[in-house]
């Protein structure tokens, strides 16, 4: 899935998705994005593809 940095990402776990950006929401360090993918049950590169969302932007921002 590719994305500009200016679209919003229409996940496909959207589930995992949400629990993901309420977690950068509340600024818990997220440092093993591989734990945070098998927890999620997605793959890592998933959750790379997840940061780089505008909606993950904002929320990390908003955690700071």
């Amino acid at each position: 899935m590719e994305n500009s940095d200016n679209s919003e990402i229409k996940p496909y776990k959207s589930e995992q998705y949400e629990e993901f950006i309420k977690l950068l929401e509340l600024g818990i360090p997220l440092v093993a994005w591989k734990d945070v993918a098998a927890g999620f049950g997605v793959d890592q590169d998933t959750i790379t593809s997840w940061k780089k969302s505008p909606r993950a932007k904002s929320a990390i921002i908003k955690a700071i």
